[in-house]
Order: structure tokens, then C-alpha cells, then sequence
């Protein structure tokens, strides 16, 4: 068992680098070694000279080293040149994988240990146990994912060609959507930053994100460990409207238990196909952003999650209209989606929802959403490195639904477009449309508003088939 404390592995790193300067230095550099991970007090001063060295350029053996320690006055305070050849005698350099690898365990011990006496201290000192919490698992996090400049580099680059591979073979590169078109041009919903998903009241964005969530989550062929946050609409609801949807059925028929006995078996064994996935569905109205973010990193550390859809802002406790509060919250989302390194995709609402004054006759609402009609604060747009507006038509005397559009309005990892959608109001099921999009919607000089997508020749992530009468075509996925 690894102690907190491993001077003998210190000595054998030290002593290995006073034989190899370049070659355990450089190994030291990919394993991500700092000098907060010797312990010995002269060793840290050791190491720091020696990696002082390395970033000159020079080779740091035994006797430069001693000069460099003599020059700063500290060689006798570190047990002079005769602990120097000391070390060099009882270095293995083949042994120096097994130096460090103890080294980092210490490390790892002692920063768990000073956090556990900090949260000790905090919570006899009567401070909020949430945020205590949150703090520990913040710190334990990044322990976890500390990475020296090589490595971290090297990392990178997988990610890059990961990517770009997945573009080669057609694959969304994100968080892949269940049409395929919109996954064509923009990639789904990109990591490590937040998406913000906006529309009007009452135009099912709520349906459109949760039928997101669960196809990358359970019915695509490769599912990713996602978490789907019902501020809106809680649990229960949520729950019920995905299993409704994956058996394509009317979830208020279902909730006011109109169904028959067979109805209810398929919507039975779709709620367990959701229950027994990487899909999880989570109440957290009334959350605070500190547990809010407890909450998530739990599930990136534990369940390995790779996508959250918060749903919606207006709820996340902290925004409530003010302004500062509001950048506030774009840096929180910001920090989140970066820390976590996950897909972040957050429903939004607008400000505005009138009709056009130019064609009273149509009593349909007529304005196409852009990103200045987002509500609150600017900061909160400009954070999100993807917008989508999703642009419907809804006739005022009936209520009815006109047409849906998957509008990509801001994009910076690519091209912006729409999709046109169709959808099952029962199930609240979207579908890709062949129809155009809304042609009608002109500018002031009769230009089309709605920019058509740059299309592909490749098909990107295969689109699940929503069949109310059977649920063998979600089950074979």
C-alpha cells in the first residue's frame, strides 16, 4: 500500500535524472510530474533546478546541478554534493516508470487527504454542505484528470483525428440528433461548450431536446451516457413523455389512461428499456447551481456521461432575470461544459411572439426567431458556440401548428442551415420533412429568410423510426 509520503521514489527520480537528464525529465513531463509532487522539501528544490535546466536547454548531471544549487546558496541545505552522488548510486533509470508511478500515488494520497481535513474543518465551522461537497468533488476531479504539457498535447491531438475521422466516415462528430440532415452540417451538438436551444412558448422544444437526448442515450446503435435535467417538467412527466414517444403514443392519452392492455405492455417495456439505460432523467427544480453541478459531476465521474440537456434556463435557480446574474450563469455554463468536458444543451425562450402586422389575414405567427430575440442577458447567446432556433408556425383561431424548423442560426464549428420537421403531436415525435422551408418567410427586398443547409453526399448517424405500431422498430436498434 502507497504512503502519502515516498521519499525512496523521489531519490530514484532525482538520482535517475543526475544519470539521464533528458530522457527522465521528458518522461517525468508526459506523466504530468510538478514539483508538488515530492514531498522532501529538499527535493522539491532539487527538481525545480533540474527542470529549470530542462526548459534552458541544458543537461542537468550531478555537476551542473551542484554548480546551480552552489551559485543559489542552498547546495548545503539540500546535503551538498556527497547527497547528490548518493542518489546517483542508488538510481535504476529502467526502475524510473515504477519511481514515478509511486511518486503520483503519494501525490494522489496527500491532496485527498488535505481535502477531506478541509471538509472537516468546513463542516464543524457550519458551512453549506452542498457547497463543501461540491468543492471536494470539484478538487478530486481535477486530480483525477491532472495531465502534464505532453500528455495533454498528445490528447488533444487523438480527439482532433478522432474527429476528423468520424467527419470522414459521415459520423456526427457530437452529440448526434436522430435527423440525420441536421447532424449532416453541423455535427450534433459539440463538446466541452454549451448549445443553446431557443423558441417560443409552446412550441415543443422540451419534445425536441428529450427526443435528442434519448437517441444518442438509448436507440442509437453506439448509445452515449447522457443525462436529460427536467427543470420544466419534473421527473414524473418527463419520464412518462419518453416512454410515450419510444412507443409512439399520445402521453396525455396515456397519463388520463386512455390505452388499452397491449398499449400499456409496449409503453411498460419502453419506460424499462429507459430505466436499464445510460439515459438518466433527473428532477432538479429547485436546485441551486452549486448542487446542480454536484449533480453533474457525479454523473461524469461515476456514470461517465458525455452529454447533459438542462431544460430550461428560466428555471436554473440564479438567473431570475437579473442581469449580472445572467453573465454570471453564461460563465457558470460555460465553466461547466469545459470542466466536464462534456455536450452541454440548454433550452432557452424568446421575448417575442405576436404576429406580422403585414399579413393580419394569415393570423399565423409569422416572425422568424433570431439570436437577438433570445431572452436576458447578451452574454448568454454569445457563451453558446451553436444556437438553434426551432422556428414553427402556429395559426392563433386553433392553435394548430403550421410547420417546424430545425434553424442552426450561430455556429462555430461550422456551417449554419435548417431542417425542415414534422410533428406526431401525440408522441411529440419530430421527423425530418421533405418540405421546403417556410419559402414564405422574405426579407423587406423579398430575399428568403430561411438559409437552405450546405448538404452532403455522406449519411451521418442513422435516424431512429418512431412506428406507433410496433415497437420492434426501436427495439432492433
Amino acid at each position: 500500500m502507497t504512503t502519502p509520503q515516498a521519499p525512496s521514489a523521489e531519490r530514484g527520480v532525482l538520482g535517475a535524472s543526475l544519470l539521464d537528464s533528458y530522457l527522465v525529465m521528458d518522461l517525468a513531463a508526459r506523466h504530468g510530474m510538478t514539483i508538488d509532487w515530492f514531498y522532501v522539501s529538499a527535493h522539491r528544490r532539487i527538481y525545480g533546478c533540474m527542470a529549470y535546466l530542462r526548459d534552458q536547454g541544458k543537461a542537468g548531471d550531478a555537476l551542473v546541478v551542484k554548480t546551480y544549487l552552489e551559485r543559489k546558496g542552498i547546495l548545503e541545505e539540500v546535503g551538498g554534493m556527497a547527497y547528490l552522488l548518493g542518489m546517483v548510486d542508488d538510481a535504476l533509470v529502467p526502475s524510473i516508470e515504477t519511481y514515478i508511478d509511486d511518486m503520483e500515488q503519494a501525490w494522489k494520497g496527500r491532496v485527498i487527504l488535505k481535502s477531506l481535513m478541509q471538509v472537516e474543518q468546513a463542516v464543524y465551522a457550519g458551512g453549506d454542505c452542498s457547497e463543501i461537497m461540491a468543492d471536494h468533488l470539484s478538487e478530486m476531479h481535477e486530480v483525477a484528470q491532472e495531465k502534464g504539457e505532453e500528455d495533454s498535447k498528445r490528447a488533444a491531438w487523438e480527439r482532433v483525428s478522432n474527429l476528423a475521422l468520424q467527419a470522414r466516415e459521415g459520423r456526427a462528430r457530437g452529440v448526434p440528433s436522430p435527423w440525420e440532415s441536421f447532424n449532416g452540417f453541423t455535427g450534433g451538438a459539440p463538446y466541452n461548450v454549451y448549445t443553446l436551444v431557443i423558441g417560443k412558448s409552446k412550441s415543443r422544444k422540451s419534445y425536441l431536446v428529450h427526443q435528442w437526448g434519448l437517441y444518442a442515450a438509448v436507440t442509437q446503435e453506439n448509445p452515449i451516457p447522457g443525462s436529460y435535467y427536467a427543470l420544466e417538467d419534473g421527473l414524473d412527466t418527463a419520464l412518462a413523455r419518453a416512454a410515450c414517444a419510444l412507443a409512439g403514443y399520445d402521453s396525455w392519452l396515456f397519463e388520463h389512461g386512455r390505452f388499452t392492455d397491449e398499449e400499456k405492455g409496449r409503453i411498460d417495456d419502453c419506460a424499462e428499456r429507459i430505466v436499464n439505460s445510460h439515459y438518466e432523467i433527473r428532477d432538479a427544480s429547485g436546485l441551486s447551481l452549486v448542487q446542480l453541478r454536484l449533480s453533474i459531476a457525479r454523473d461524469v465521474s461515476k456514470n461517465g456521461h458525455r452529454f447533459v440537456i438542462i431544460d430550461a434556463l428560466k428555471d436554473m435557480s440564479g438567473s431570475d432575470g437579473d442581469y449580472k446574474k445572467e453573465v454570471a450563469l453564461a460563465k457558470w455554463l460555460q465553466q461547466i461544459s469545459r470542466e466536464f468536458k462534456i455536450a452541454l444543451i440548454v433550452v432557452h425562450h424568446v421575448n417575442k411572439g405576436g404576429s406580422r402586422s403585414d399579413r393580419p389575414e394569415r393570423d399565423i405567427w409569422w416572425e422568424r426567431i433570431t439570436k437577438a430575440d433570445s431572452r436576458g442577458a447578451s452574454q448568454l447567446t454569445d457563451g453558446a458556440r451553436m444556437i438553434l432556433a426551432l422556428q414553427c408556425q402556429m395559426h392563433r383561431k386553433n392553435g394548430t401548428l403550421g410547420g417546424f424548423v430545425l434553424d442552426c442560426i450561430a455556429n462555430n464549428n461550422g456551417p449554419t442551415g435548417n431542417v425542415s420537421l414534422d410533428l406526431d403531436e401525440g408522441s411529440g415525435v419530430f421527423t425530418e420533412s421533405e418540405r421546403d422551408a417556410f419559402s414564405d418567410w422574405v426579407d423587406q427586398d423579398g430575399k428568403p429568410l430561411m438559409k437552405s443547409p450546405p448538404w452532403i453526399s455522406q449519411p451521418t448517424a442513422q435516424a431512429i423510426e418512431f412506428d406507433p405500431d410496433t415497437l420492434d422498430d426501436v427495439s432492433g436498434l
